[in-house]
Formats: C-alpha cells, sequence, structure tokens
C-alpha cells in the first residue's frame, strides 16, 4: 500500500481538481458543442479512446487483451519515451475523466521487486468504468508483460461518491523483469459514457493512464539478454587472527614433519660431544664469575667439587676415598689439598653466617689456581 506521505498530496490534487470542475462545469455546459449522433458520433476524436468501431457487433481485428463483442481494439502508436515525473496526470472527456498515477518513490527498484502504484480515477457518474479486466490479471489490451501483478494482494479498489462524482483508488503491487534502467507503466481499463443507438448496451471505450516511468537501479547488465559479467573470481582477505591461526597451523605442522628427519639426521652425523674439562669447566668459568663479584658462598663449593670429582670419574666417593685411589698420581697432593679446602668450607658452612668466614682470601685464591692445574682450561 502506498504510505500516506504520498496518500495526502494526491487527494489534496484530487478534492482541488473536483472544486476546478465543479466551478467550470456551468461554463463548460455553454461553451460544448451540441452532441453528436449517428455515424458522427461514432467517429468523433477522443483523446482517451483508441477504439475504431463499436456499433459493428463484431471486432473486426482480434483483441490482445480482452476480445469481446462490439470491442474492437487498435493498439496505440508507440509514444516517445516519458520522463520521470511522480505524479503523472491526464483529463478525458471533457474532463468528465480525470486520472493521476503516482507512488511513494520511482528509483531504486531492483528487478523483480514489488512495486507499489496508486491510480486515483475522478470520473462523473454517467461515465461507467469496468474493473473487469484488472481484476481478472490484465493490465494492457495489446498483451504487453512490461509488467505483472504479484501474487500477495495485487489489486485493490475502492471508491467514494460525492456531488454526482465518483473517485476510484486503485493500489497495484506490481513486478517488472524488463533488464532497463527505466520501464513505463499503464493501466488499460474499459469506460463508457454512452450507449450504442438503439440499444441499451454501453458503448466501450478505452481508457489507457498517462505514462508514468518507474526507475531502478541495475542488478544485471542492460541489454536484451542477461549476461554473465565479470568472472573473475574475487579477492578474499582473511582477518588478522584468522591468519595467525592460520600460518601457526602451518608452522606447527611443518614442525611434526621435520622431527622425524631432525632426529635421523642426528643419529647419522651427531654433534661433538664436549671432553671432561670442557664440561666441567662450564661450571668452573660461572663458579668463579659469580664468585669474585658476589663472594663465594656454599652452593658455590658445592658446584666446584661435584665439577671437579666429575672430572676426575670420582663421582661421590669422599675425600679419603679419593686421597687412596689416587696414589701414585702426580696430581695427588693438588686434588687432596683441593678438596680439603672445599671440605673446610661446606663444614664452615654450617656454624658460620658469613660468607666470607668459610674460607680466607689466600684459601680461595690457592683453591682456584689448584683446580686450575687440576683440569686444564679448553682453548
Amino acid at each position: 500500500m502506498i504510505s500516506r506521505k504520498l496518500m495526502l498530496p494526491l487527494l489534496t490534487m484530487v478534492v482541488m481538481t473536483v472544486a476546478v470542475t465543479f466551478t467550470a462545469g456551468t461554463a463548460f455546459a455553454q461553451a460544448s458543442p451540441a452532441p453528436v449522433t449517428g455515424s458522427s458520433a461514432q467517429t468523433a476524436a477522443d483523446p482517451c479512446s483508441t477504439l475504431t468501431s463499436t456499433t459493428s457487433g463484431a471486432s473486426s481485428s482480434s483483441t490482445a487483451g480482452y476480445p469481446d463483442e462490439g470491442f474492437d481494439y487498435t493498439p496505440p502508436a508507440p509514444a516517445p519515451d516519458p520522463k520521470p515525473e511522480n505524479p503523472v496526470t491526464k483529463s478525458c472527456e471533457g474532463g468528465k475523466i480525470q486520472i493521476m498515477v503516482g507512488n511513494e518513490q520511482e528509483f531504486g527498484k531492483r528487478i523483480g521487486n514489488i512495486i507499489d502504484v496508486r491510480v486515483l480515477i475522478l470520473a462523473d457518474d454517467s461515465v461507467t468504468i469496468d474493473f473487469g479486466t484488472l481484476q481478472r490479471g490484465i493490465l494492457n489490451f495489446d498483451g504487453s508483460d512490461r509488467f505483472k501483478l504479484a501474487k500477495d494482494n495485487p489489486v485493490t479498489i475502492s471508491k467514494q461518491q460525492k456531488d454526482g462524482k465518483t473517485l476510484w483508488t486503485v493500489d497495484l503491487r506490481l513486478q517488472t523483469y524488463v533488464p532497463q534502467p527505466g520501464v513505463t507503466f499503464n493501466l488499460d481499463l474499459r469506460y463508457s459514457n454512452s450507449f450504442v443507438p438503439g440499444t441499451l448496451k454501453p458503448e466501450w471505450k478505452v481508457l489507457t493512464t498517462p505514462d508514468f516511468l518507474i526507475t531502478r537501479s541495475n542488478t544485471v547488465d542492460n541489454g536484451e539478454e542477461l549476461k554473465e559479467g565479470n568472472m573473475e573470481p574475487g579477492q578474499i582477505s582473511l582477518p588478522w587472527p584468522t591468519k595467525g591461526l592460520l600460518w601457526g597451523g602451518i608452522g606447527l605442522a611443518g614442525l611434526c614433519l621435520m622431527t622425524p628427519g631432525v632426529l635421523w639426521l642426528l643419529r647419522r652425523r651427531p654433534g661433538r660431544k664436549l671432553s671432561a674439562n670442557e664440561t666441567a669447566w662450564l661450571t668452573f668459568s660461572e663458579v668463579f664469575a659469580e664468585g669474585e663479584s658476589l663472594g663465594f658462598h656454599e652452593r658455590h663449593y658445592r658446584l666446584m667439587v661435584d665439577a671437579l670429582k666429575s672430572y676426575l670419574g670420582m663421582g661421590a666417593r669422599t675425600r679419603e676415598e679419593i686421597n687412596i685411589l689416587l696414589q701414585g698420581d702426580a696430581r695427588h697432593d693438588t686434588i687432596v689439598s683441593a678438596i680439603q679446602k672445599i671440605d673446610l668450607a661446606l663444614y664452615a658452612s654450617k656454624t658460620v653466617k658469613s660468607a666470607k668466614d668459610l674460607l680466607s682470601k689466600e684459601q680461595v685464591v690457592e683453591l682456584i689456581a689448584q683446580i686450575k692445574k687440576i683440569v686444564p682450561r679448553p682453548e
């Protein structure tokens, strides 16, 4: 249905038109020529009708939209392209019939969208309008398929009568599939304001509404045939969290695949094994540097004795056991002296709180010199 925003100006225009028509009624009657009868009435020019003959009793040519006895319809010549207007108006039969066509929005429709259109017809009570063709779904008598009625509530017709005039309100719900930026809408109806001479049969004429151009936005390429358009693949842009997860998954999968190969390579070509003195000096270098800057504590002496016994291959043996096992070794006295100093420091740590009191400065210097002599420093 058309919104109230459009209904108000349309009804206002209709009321003004009725007032003007009523005011000019007397003058129009005085100025109108005398009624034409007979054959002259049949050939009189009519601005609303394209009827060629209605008195023969049979059609001389077939009618595409509404065949009926005594009703011969000849489609009018093609009109020039209309300009977009909303609403559009038309007057027929010397003002006895006035037509207005419009809607709320005349642009931006997509192909196949529902288009609401309102048709207002103000006619004298002497004019009969036949809506039977519209109720049967016929929009144009020439068989044009520019528009078709929607499936749900396609046609709503209402009327108001006052002071010898009738206002017909016709609300249409239309669809078009014509691939053009603008499509002209017309509605054909039958009307009669006289009878066939010598009968009580209405002399039907064709009432065609004014051209109402409905423009729309393109959904497909313009032309007579639907085109494929751009078939190139579109660029897909993933959000950065998705990219991070994707690359993380790829990296994890690659790591899982590479691990067996790396292990096999290490078995085939193992890395160089550190010598005993290199391993020992990894500990001595760290302990000596830290002890000289912060002082030698219990922890430092424990690290030194463990590294020294590991280098000598004595493991957890005591000083007495080492003394016996290394008899005859050229380094015997130096080794026993170094281990004795370390044992003295560890024993003192149980009773002395200060790290400076574990060994004297001279003892520490002598201990470091003995370790350097026992364990060769790697080059």
